[in-house]
């Protein structure tokens, strides 16, 4: 776990200074942006970075989706009910739930400032420092002095990039009001 992390992170980086290399200050801090926009390949590599979080956003919507579902509509998984009303239930409901989103995105102009607030937060605690806590928990006994040592590291360069990202939106959101 800990060298494919490492390697993870080694990659990052030698892709950011390479890029940083290659265009200098000229950089925009999305890669898209950086492309010239009437070649062919950079037309699919726009149209792609533009579908992927279109396509990932119902999944990550997905359990928010169905737990309301099951508060909300806990009887139309009945029998006695129609499966066509239930499925058209499910449906609107994702929509309004889809609608709600983007709505509170145009009416709130400080909306990508508070995502990214929370994206910050929760994207390290969830998908870097949780699971090098359960690794330890799990495997404990199994878990070398040196894995353990690579895992605090780990666990604490990430919540110091947490905080960090937490500490620059909030600066932002500040300094946009």
């Amino acid at each position: 776990m800990v060298i494919s992390f490492a390697t993870a992170i080694t990659l990052n980086v030698i892709v950011g200074i390479l890029g940083a290399i290659m265009f200098g200050s000229q950089t925009r801090p999305q890669v898209h942006l950086n492309m010239p926009p009437h070649l062919l390949p950079s037309k699919i590599a726009i149209w792609a970075t533009f579908l992927t979080p279109v396509t990932q956003f119902a999944l990550l919507l997905s359990p928010i989706a169905h737990e309301l579902e099951q508060l909300l509509l806990p009887n139309l998984s009945d029998s006695r009910h129609s499966p066509k009303l239930g499925y058209l239930a499910c449906v609107f409901l994702r929509t309004m739930i889809l609608s709600g989103i983007a709505l509170a995105a145009v009416l709130f102009p400080y909306f990508v400032n508070i995502i990214q607030l929370i994206g910050s937060s929760l994207n390290v605690t969830l998908c870097i420092i949780m699971p090098c806590l359960f690794y330890v928990k799990i495997f404990g006994d199994k878990v070398s002095r040196m894995e353990k040592a690579g895992l605090c590291a780990m666990v604490v360069l990430s919540a110091i990039a947490g905080i960090t990202g937490a500490t620059v939106s909030i600066k932002n959101l500040i300094h946009k009001q």
